[in-house]
């Protein structure tokens, strides 16, 4: 198994379960208020124990991104997010702005930050 290619993986879909965290919060709200409202009972509705389970498995998956990320300094941080999880056309010459780096300084940063995430994450970089 290739730890590497799964911790990209990760970083690439970040944003993207962050915002369906969001959006399921949302809606077990909404549902939690239609369920309080009808008749002045509280009824349990199905399609809410669901969505309660789809956000403790985003949660979960979230924060086991969010704590690996913690691992990273600023400028580590900032080439990871730029290039996968919220990914911008020219990231290494917008980083190299940034930052103050050349471009083949940025590119290093990028291995070793992926790197570093990766052994946050899971333990290992590759097998």
């Amino acid at each position: 198994m290739n730890f590497r290619v799964l911790a990209e993986e990760e970083l690439r879909n970040y944003a993207a379960k962050r915002e369906t965290l969001e959006r399921l919060q949302k809606q077990s709200a909404f549902l939690g208020q239609v369920a309080q409202n009808f008749y002045g009972q509280m009824v349990l509705l199905p399609d809410r124990r669901e969505i309660e389970e789809r956000i403790e498995r985003m949660r979960r998956e979230v924060s086991m991104v969010e704590r690996a990320l913690r691992q990273l300094d600023r400028p580590e941080y900032m080439v990871l997010e730029k290039m996968f999880f919220r990914p911008e056309k020219h990231a290494a010459e917008r980083l190299m702005n940034d930052l103050g780096y050349e471009k083949a300084s940025i590119y290093r940063m990028k291995e070793e930050a992926l790197i570093k995430f990766t052994r946050s994450l899971f333990g290992f970089v590759e097998t």
